[in-house]
């Protein structure tokens, strides 16, 4: 009589798996190595920023402010050497992560359970964290939930590429994959 032992050990595949999970971050956002445009316009509106007046930009403001119909106190900037131009804080990034944690991390931990059980590979739960990420992060942009456009802002979009009253929206560029990446890094 012969007898056949099989070793259904899986506690080094999990470990492994286990390592790989405490040896990675998911990284979501607009990088670096992106369309500096775009990295412009989601840092300035991430973090809201003064610009300071210069004469020429004052030349180009007074001229666009009468291109666009906009008079002094109605949308038009006719400002002082010195002045600041304030754009205010549009976080969607942060928003969008801390609005989605709660039930990401909840649909994450079902998956940690798989991976702990050996039905799962730490790469299904590392890219679960950065696709639905991603789409809250989309989705706080599209929702538009933020301080409005300046009037001068809309009338300039508007002879551009699209209404402009909607803040992050006026391509439509920020609120897409394209804009908003995902990655695995390992530490």
């Amino acid at each position: 009589m012969t007898v056949a032992i099989k070793d259904d050990n899986n506690i080094p595949d999990i470990l492994r798996e286990l390592d790989e999970l405490g040896r990675s971050v998911v990284e979501v956002g607009v990088f670096e190595d992106q369309d500096t445009t775009i990295l412009l316009i989601a840092t300035v509106n991430e973090f809201g920023c003064e610009i300071v007046v210069t004469e020429k930009m004052r030349r180009y403001l007074i001229g666009r402010s009468r291109e666009l119909g906009l008079r002094s106190g109605e949308g038009g900037l006719y400002m002082k050497v010195g002045s600041k131009i304030r754009i205010p804080e549009r976080s969607f990034i942060r928003t969008g992560f801390d609005n989605s944690i709660d039930e990401v991390q909840r649909k994450a931990d079902e998956i940690l359970s798989d991976v702990v059980a050996g039905r799962a590979r730490a790469g299904k739960l590392l890219s679960f964290v950065g696709i639905e990420l991603q789409g809250a992060i989309i989705e706080q942009i599209r929702r538009g939930e933020f301080a409005p456009n300046h009037p001068f802002t809309i009338a300039s979009k508007s002879t551009s590429s699209g209404r402009g009253d909607q803040p992050l929206m006026d391509t439509g560029k920020l609120a897409s994959p394209a804009a908003i990446k995902w990655r695995i890094v390992q530490r």
